[in-house]
């Protein structure tokens, strides 16, 4: 009977440990590291539940953006600054970002704005981070557009 106690402890002990959540650091660099090591482009912006838009059901924003919005870089300095820069590597717009105390959200001084034909202007304040790597970060933001509450799930590559 001990045996089985034991066996189980260790079980639970053994499922307990692998099924935590990856850890805040990714080779012992903290998100704010992460985040600050390069230049992110905006790869995706998914929308919950999708929109229709004529006949055609959308499910990521980001067909609608032209090349060139589709190649802005961003890049997220230690002092607080954050630069967006056009596909020619010109500076196009400067705010500053911040982390909340726990690291789930990235607020932004001013918004990061994007203009849509189905949703008109469409404004990043607040990103609630949901996963953060060196080679992806995934935030949502909820938006609320003609009666219709979405999560716009945004991708950095």
């Amino acid at each position: 009977m001990k045996k089985y106690k034991l066996l189980i402890t260790a079980l639970i002990l053994i499922l307990s440990f692998t099924s935590c959540s990856k850890d805040d650091t990714e080779n012992g660099q903290s998100k704010k590291d992460i985040i600050e090591s390069k230049s992110w482009v905006i790869t995706s912006k998914t929308v919950e539940p999708s929109i229709l838009f004529g006949a055609i059901e959308i499910s990521d924003i980001t067909i609608l953006d032209s090349d060139e919005v589709k190649n802005y870089s961003f890049k997220f300095n230690p002092d607080g600054s954050l630069l967006q820069y056009d596909f020619e590597g010109n500076l196009i717009f400067e705010t500053t970002w911040a982390f909340n105390s726990d690291e789930t959200e990235i607020t932004f001084e001013e918004p990061i704005m994007y203009t849509y034909p189905v949703v008109g202007e469409m404004g990043i304040s607040t990103l609630l981070i949901e996963t953060i790597s060196s080679s992806k970060i995934v935030g949502t933001i909820p938006a609320f557009y003609q009666g219709v509450d979405y999560l716009v799930t945004i991708t950095f590559m």
